[in-house]
């Protein structure tokens, strides 16, 4: 059997030899990391750390300044269109009442004629309805004396309308007698064809 101080040395070499083993093998741990680290660190920095991007430098672009250029703006014309006016209705000509004589052969004298149309004229009173009677015509024929009286009065050509003869007729009867007849006309009496129209 092994003594005490046999028995104390064993223990402490034993304890000397695990402690040994125990820091080589934390060397060589040591050792191994480190090598890991520069072996694979740079590939590992490589792959995951991502080298900020450097944006690139703008440039600073110059603005111009605008010149404000004020500008009335001129209202536009708005384009009025112009309305034919519609043509008015032609006011509706009122009938007019004309008188005549149809021409005397050898009697120039036509102050005389015409004294004797003034005077008819005057006393004529167009009819009624005279619209009914536009273009119609009546011939009215006497004899003139030559002291002014008349004779042989009558209708020598009818209108169609029996109140426009009429009143033709009646024109003549109240403008007797006339003026004599002038003294160089040296015929007993002097024969008037008078016409009353409405146009």
């Amino acid at each position: 059997m092994m003594n005490n101080s046999g028995l104390t040395s064993f223990k402490l070499s034993l304890v000397f030899s695990i402690l040994f083993h125990v820091s080589l093998f934390l060397i060589f741990k040591t050792q191994i990391e480190h090598r890991q680290y520069d072996i694979y660190m740079p590939i590992q920095m490589r792959v995951f750390e991502r080298e900020p991007v450097k944006e690139p430098a703008k440039k600073k672009l110059v603005k111009k300044e605008k010149e404000k250029v004020n500008i009335k703006k001129t209202p536009r014309k708005e384009k009025v269109t112009k309305k034919t006016p519609e043509p008015e209705p032609e006011p509706q000509k009122k009938p007019q009442q004309t008188t005549g004589i149809i021409e005397i052969p050898n009697f120039p004298y036509p102050w005389y004629l015409n004294s004797l149309r003034k005077k008819i004229g005057n006393n004529w009173d167009m009819p009624v309805q005279p619209e009914d009677m536009v273009g119609k015509k009546a011939v009215i024929y006497f004899r003139i004396k030559r002291g002014g009286e008349v004779s042989g009065i009558r209708i020598e050509t009818r209108s169609g309308i029996s109140e426009l003869d009429i009143s033709g007729l009646r024109a003549v009867k109240e403008s007797m007698p006339f003026i004599p007849l002038p003294s160089e006309f040296k015929e007993e009496y002097l024969i008037v064809h008078f016409y009353f129209k409405i146009k």
